[in-house]
């Protein structure tokens, strides 16, 4: 006495469609030989798990069997092995594997059985080429101001001696016989009263829809050669690193005389000795003497649009910083120029003379700070350490 069919899938007696058909897909791929490792014991349950859904999913087999039991379908299974037998289940239903199974139930549109399905052929008629990418280094100031630059594409051209049709000029093109020109072949299978379609790529034309008389001599049938060609490109001002540029039609030819793809070129800015960019605005640092920091007066603050006249107050501190006005990078999505931010940096003399040493003195003693003359032995202490370590 075989099991109950709602046992086998684990389902209830009210399940619907929907939960019978999830709970096959589930322990058909659970237990199927392929990935099984007792392929025997998988095999048969396999086959016990598609009876039970072959009889569960049909509603009139449903009614029947609810009507009648399992008892009453024990001379009805008998024929059922022998259609399943000469529907190829041995085989597993014409599954070549675990990877037929699984795009089967999960990767295709599903009819009135979850054996239905397609293999999907490439498409036969024109399409589009594959895009190109490239990288190209430009200087900051480049990327600011903008440029235009060339750079080298690997891609593949139409072949201009057959026109991109893969035929020798001259010769035949021809509907291929074997597909009729869809590039495809439908193969037909009865599983249960299941139909499962395949479409596969059709052997003789590979696809093509159609067969030459003789395959072109340059390109050898496939319609595109693989070149280099030279492309220009303007660099927007104000480009940073990252920004992608489009060039339409600039990527590699279609296959079957399709269009071309595009050109991506991303941008890398390479850093300079001064400037950092952050967004629109750029930083930058610059030194200034002790006297001018405390004196004032007027300074020279380089940009990248030149040097620049800064009038700085009196007693300026280290660390102040200068905001320059629309003297950052150019925006390349809106409007406008960033800002420029100048931080100062006080710069200590070293090895004075004796008349600057007397000069900081005196002004020392008119601010009312007493300097003590450093002693003959006394060392520059150069790090931290040494300055912690002084007293020990």
């Amino acid at each position: 006495m075989k099991r109950d069919y709602y046992e086998v899938l684990g389902v209830g007696k009210t399940a619907t469609e929907a939960e019978i058909k999830k709970a096959y897909r589930k322990l058909a791929l659970k237990h199927h030989p392929d990935v099984s490792p007792d392929k025997s014991e998988a095999e048969e349950k396999f086959k016990e798990i598609t009876e039970a859904y072959e009889i569960l999913s049909n509603p009139s087999k449903r009614a029947t069997y609810d009507r009648v039991g399992q008892s009453g379908f024990q001379q009805g299974a008998s024929g059922f092995q022998q259609g399943a037998s000469a529907a190829g289940f041995s085989d597993f239903g014409g599954f070549g594997g675990f990877s037929d199974i699984f795009e089967t139930f999960f990767g295709g549109g599903f009819g009135e059985s979850p054996f239905r399905t397609q293999t999907r052929a490439r498409p036969s008629g024109p399409q589009r080429g594959p895009d190109a990418a490239v990288d190209v280094q430009v200087s900051f100031e480049e990327s600011i101001f903008g440029t235009e630059v060339s750079v080298e594409v690997p891609r593949y051209e139409r072949c201009e001696h057959c026109a991109g049709t893969g035929a020798e000029p001259g010769t035949d093109i021809k509907t291929c016989p074997s597909c009729g020109g869809s590039g495809e072949i439908h193969k037909a299978q009865n599983i249960f009263g299941a139909q499962l379609i395949r479409i596969e790529t059709c052997p003789q034309c590979r696809g093509e829809g159609k067969v030459f008389e003789t395959a072109c001599k340059s390109c050898r049938s496939a319609g595109r050669l693989r070149t280099t060609k030279i492309v220009p490109i303007k660099v927007p001002p104000g480009a940073y690193t990252g920004l992608h540029i489009r060039k339409p039609g600039e990527g590699s030819a279609g296959a079957r005389s399709g269009p071309s793809g595009d050109l991506l070129v991303v941008v890398r800015v390479l850093p300079h000795p001064i400037f950092k960019r952050e967004g629109d605005d750029i930083h930058s640092d610059l030194s200034i003497s002790v006297s001018a920091a405390a004196l004032g007066g007027q300074i020279e603050v380089p940009s990248v649009y030149g040097a620049l006249k800064v009038d700085l107050p009196e007693g300026t501190q280290g660390g102040t910083t200068i905001r320059l006005r629309d003297k950052g990078a150019p925006s390349v999505h809106r409007r406008g120029r960033g800002d420029q931010y100048t931080t100062l940096i006080v710069e200590i003399p070293k090895n004075l003379s004796e008349r600057e040493k007397e000069l900081f003195r005196e002004l020392a003693s008119l601010k009312g700070e007493a300097i003590k003359r450093a002693s003959r032995k006394a060392k520059v202490f150069s790090t931290v350490k040494d300055v912690f370590g002084a007293n020990d």
